[in-house]
């Protein structure tokens, strides 16, 4: 028997889209069994005050990610996990930057020429949650042979943002 698995999410544009007549139009397909994740994502409202800040993502994913001023900086503070996943919580992810090595020696990654690979790098990999409106993804060779080397860009709460700065004056 053959088996087709498929993973994917889906964003309906109105509210006739359900789960229910999603899997009616597969049943139509042949014989289904469904399992479902559910995850419902809500946006925090950026009317209220907010910040930007820039995450680096450490090419060994052992390292804590760090705070840093802006992107091209490998140098900041370190983020516990929990202000990571503070961060996550509350924040948006706006903007994407990668260096990665050589694509003549090594091939360019997926997402140098997909935003939507770096979205899903992002959400999956890192598990941010991306802007409604997509990333801004910007992406170059480094050149050389060193590591990929990715920074985040995520709109938080001001509040939030406070006290991120704050911890990272004590330091």
């Amino acid at each position: 028997m053959k088996k087709i698995v498929l993973g994917f999410e889906l964003v309906p544009t109105d509210d006739s889209v359900t789960l229910d007549s999603i899997k009616e139009a597969l049943a139509k397909l042949g014989n289904l069994s469904f399992f479902t994740q559910a995850e419902i994502v809500i946006e925090p409202v950026l009317d209220v005050a907010h910040k930007e800040v820039v995450i680096y993502v450490h090419p060994d994913d052992e390292e804590p990610y760090l705070l840093v001023s802006e992107c091209g900086e490998d140098e900041g503070r370190e983020l516990t996990p929990n202000e990571v996943e503070t961060i996550g919580f509350h924040g948006i992810c706006t903007k994407f930057y990668a260096e990665y090595p050589r694509p003549d020696r090594y091939g360019a990654p997926l997402y140098a020429s997909n935003n939507a690979f770096a979205e899903a790098v992002v959400a999956a990999d890192h598990g941010f949650v991306v802007s409604y409106e997509g990333l801004e993804v910007n992406t170059r060779s480094s050149g050389d042979d060193s590591s990929e080397r990715i920074w985040l860009t995520i709109v938080i709460p001001e509040a939030l943002h406070a006290e991120l700065t704050a911890k990272a004056n004590e330091s």
